[in-house]
């Protein structure tokens, strides 16, 4: 039995006991969660969802929360003074799947409902005083 899955906008196919990488979920390690964006589910028949099966199910544990490797990123133009370099680590979850179900699933330790969605951490940030520069004179020699 296995089911076709969608969270972070990318599809995984899911198996009892599988072990998945996907993009960051809210959760602390230990806790369950239930993916409810099923899309197809095969058991002695094959379901598919139009485009989600109605009150499917994948139950799943947080194995842990961990960040992937960093990326970086390097625009150039030549003979234009013009060079950026960027980085970039993004969270994962490592998620078990423990159960695959037709008729629904509901966590025991984390709300039923599924929290797909990354939320982004906006931080303004608050202007600080500039120093001023300090200004020096120049000490010039008198020529005779």
């Amino acid at each position: 039995m296995f089911a076709i899955i969608e969270t972070g906008s990318k599809q995984y196919k899911a198996k009892v006991g599988d072990f998945l990488t996907v993009e960051k979920l809210e959760g602390t390690p230990g806790s369950e969660i239930v993916l409810s964006q099923v899309l197809l589910v095969q058991d002695k028949t094959t379901t598919i969802g139009t485009p989600t099966i109605q009150n499917a199910g994948v139950l799943c544990e947080i194995m842990e929360q961990e960040r992937g490797p960093k990326i970086i990123t390097y625009k150039y133009k030549r003979r234009k003074g013009s060079k950026r370099k960027k980085g970039h680590r993004q969270w994962y979850t490592l998620l078990k799947v423990k159960e695959i179900s037709l008729e629904g699933v509901t966590a025991k330790k984390a709300s039923a409902a599924e929290k797909t969605s990354v939320k982004k951490v906006v931080t303004k940030k608050t202007p600080t005083k500039k120093s001023t520069p300090k200004t020096t004179s120049k000490i010039t020699k008198d020529s005779k």
